[in-house]
Parts: structure tokens; C-alpha cells; sequence
């Protein structure tokens, strides 16, 4: 049943942009009001589709019963597995006018994947124009955004990514090494040394396997960040290896030439900083 569901319903979106579908607007408005109420405040138990309908007048006509049962089967088993954004965002990119709407009034500076150099100089237009209603079409816009950072890597900058666990657990013993024996006391804030000094080994190992996943990712060229995220510059690496070797380096200072020592000095302030929000509990502030 649920193969059936999935095989059946992601190709249906995805026919229907190709066909340029005139029923696709509508078929997403019944997706995302399914999501909003297809589960009962509280207990957040699973609500019927007949139920799901009758919470508001005209929640869609008669005429979409059939396709909001198809997308029923579809939100619930998303819902069940706990996968409820997964799902949303296989089928993101079938919402009419997205990539218009995810990167509408958004400043040139916001959508740049160079390093910047400086933010926008104008002032930008705040006022609150709700164009993301639900939590739903957040999780699409998202995915929309996150795409963007997105970058087809070739395929040679691929093959060492680690897959294996003997290969895995090896690159993360050098990244709880490099933290263990951080030094900050020139380079570094002393605080957040300290903050990542007094972590567990528990804590230090599962940091390190935090960075682990999130190398990967960079590597892959998935970082899984929107563009408009200060910190944010997707450095290329030639192979895994040489990703892993400068991030450690984060956390050293080698001897050089004061011009490297200097460049080294705020890498390392930068890794420190992220380290130390990580171990305080607020996620990671930069991607590799």
C-alpha cells in the first residue's frame, strides 16, 4: 500500500506541471489544508479525510474528492512515519510559481553564493506580507531556498566521501582529536574555548560526527542552507580528505609566516565559535 502511495502520487505532481495542469493551484491549496489538519490538536491523533473536510465549509468542491483522497493517503503515511516535511518537500518544486514566490522582493546581496564582501546598501521593505500561511508551504519555500545553495559537484571531488564505518569513525577520531587539544589561548575567544573544554567526550564525539554529516554534505554540494545566511560560503574541496584536513586545522595553530598565522588565527576564531554554539545547544553557525 504505501509503495502504491508513493509511486503513485509524486509522478501525478510532477505530470501535472509537465501538462501545465490547470487544476495544480487547486490541487495545492486541498495539499496544504490537508497537512494543516490532519491531525487533531493534542493528541495530535490522525483525523479522517471526511472529518478533515467538514472543519471548514467548502474546504474544496465535490469535484476534488477523488484527488484529495489520493493526497490524503499520501500526507497520512508522511504523518505516520514522521516525515510529514520529507514529504511536503519531494513534491515542492510541482507548486505553481514557487521559485518566483521563494525568492520574491529578496535582495540581489541575499541570493549571492560568492563570499560577500558587503551587504546591501538600500533599505528593504519589511512590512509583514504573510506569503507563507502554513507551515507547510514554509517547509516548501525552504526547500526552494535550500536548493539554490545547491551545486552539481564533479564526480571525481566524490569518492572518498566516507560511507563506511571503519572509514567514518576514522575521520571523526582525528576531529575529536583536533578538538581535544584545541588551541585558543592567542587565537581563539577564551570563552568558548572553555565552553568546549568542559564538554564530555560523549559531547566532543557527537560534535564531531555533527561535522562529519555536515562535511558530507558540503562535499556532496548539498549544504542545506539558505543563501541569504550570513555566514554562508560553500568552499570547494578537490576531495573529502582535504575538507576534513582544513577543517581540523580549525582547531590547531601551525607555525608559518605571520600573514598564514593571521589567516589561520581567524579560521580558527570562526571554528571555535561554531564548535562552542554547538556545544551550548544552538546548532552549527557555518558550513565548510
Amino acid at each position: 500500500m504505501s509503495d502504491n502511495i508513493l509511486k503513485r502520487f509524486v509522478p501525478t505532481m510532477e505530470a501535472a506541471v509537465r501538462q501545465r495542469n490547470p487544476h495544480l493551484k487547486e490541487w495545492w491549496r486541498i495539499i496544504l489544508y490537508i497537512q494543516e489538519h490532519i491531525a487533531q490538536p493534542g493528541d495530535r491523533a490522525v483525523l479522517s479525510l471526511a472529518v478533515i473536510k467538514r472543519q471548514k465549509d467548502r474546504a474544496w468542491e465535490d469535484r476534488y474528492d477523488e484527488f484529495a483522497r489520493h493526497a490524503y493517503e499520501y500526507l497520512e503515511f508522511g504523518y505516520r512515519m514522521g516525515a510529514s516535511e520529507q514529504f511536503i518537500k519531494r513534491i515542492a518544486w510541482t507548486k505553481p510559481n514557487i521559485r518566483h514566490d521563494a525568492f520574491k522582493d529578496m535582495n540581489s546581496h541575499e541570493l549571492l553564493l560568492a563570499r560577500r564582501t558587503k551587504k546591501g546598501e538600500d533599505e528593504a521593505d519589511q512590512a509583514y506580507d504573510a506569503r507563507m500561511k502554513t507551515e507547510g508551504e514554509f517547509w516548501v519555500h525552504q526547500e526552494v531556498l535550500f536548493s539554490h545553495t545547491s551545486k552539481r559537484m564533479p564526480i571525481e571531488t566524490l569518492r572518498d566521501i566516507p560511507c563506511y564505518s571503519e572509514d567514518e569513525c576514522h575521520f571523526v577520531k582525528l576531529m575529536v582529536e583536533a578538538i581535544v587539544h584545541m588551541d585558543g589561548e592567542k587565537d581563539g575567544n577564551v570563552h568558548q574555548i572553555e565552553a568546549v573544554k568542559k564538554a564530555s567526550k560523549g559531547v566532543i564525539q557527537h560534535l564531531a560526527w555533527v561535522l562529519m554529516q555536515e562535511a558530507k554534505l558540503a562535499q556532496a554540494g548539498r549544504p542545506g542552507i539558505a543563501p541569504f545566511c550570513t555566514n554562508f560560503y560553500l568552499r570547494e574541496y578537490e576531495s573529502f580528505w582535504d575538507r576534513w584536513d582544513d577543517m581540523t586545522a580549525l582547531f590547531k595553530r601551525k607555525e608559518g609566516n605571520a600573514h598564514n598565522n593571521e589567516t589561520k588565527a581567524i579560521k580558527a576564531r570562526d571554528g571555535q565559535a561554531a564548535l562552542a554554539a554547538q556545544a551550548s545547544g544552538s546548532g552549527a553557525a557555518n558550513h565548510q
